[in-house]
């Protein structure tokens, strides 16, 4: 039994250490190399949609509306963008703003990758709920 939870201690140790490892280099990659670069370190370290959008509205001189640019350019679905832009209350407008500001940066990634995205059911501008991507505003 003291192996047992020695074991799920150490565990819970080792993936808070990690975690607490992607925040740290995220604000460090954020000053060196900007939020574009930030959020995909954070990717592929295994953060997820929500926790970047937490702690990249933390981050000093950020505009969140870069931050959602980010999290497009680096393909995420956008349906997770807005739920998470959501559950961290940012604005649709910040999201749609963002969204356009990717299109123009980096617009192949986000046509591939967000063209078609299915929207949770959500009411975009007019009604239309066909896409996830902010496009129907």
């Amino acid at each position: 039994m003291k192996k047992l939870i020695i074991t799920c201690i150490l565990t819970i140790f080792t993936v808070t250490f990690s975690m607490a490892a992607w925040v740290t280099d995220f604000q460090d990659n954020f000053e060196d190399s900007g939020i574009d670069q930030a959020v995909i370190y954070a990717l592929e370290e295994g953060a997820d949609p929500y926790s970047i959008v937490e702690n990249g509205l933390q981050l000093d001189g950020l505009n969140p509306v870069e931050l959602i640019m980010a999290l497009y350019c680096a393909g995420v679905n956008g349906e997770d963008i807005q739920a998470a832009a959501k559950h961290w209350e940012v604005t649709e407008e910040i999201v749609a703003e963002g969204y356009q500001k990717s299109i123009v940066e980096c617009d192949m990634i986000v046509v591939d990758t967000q063209a078609y995205t299915q929207n949770s059911g959500s009411s975009l501008k007019g009604g239309n709920t066909g896409y996830a991507s902010p496009s129907t505003f």
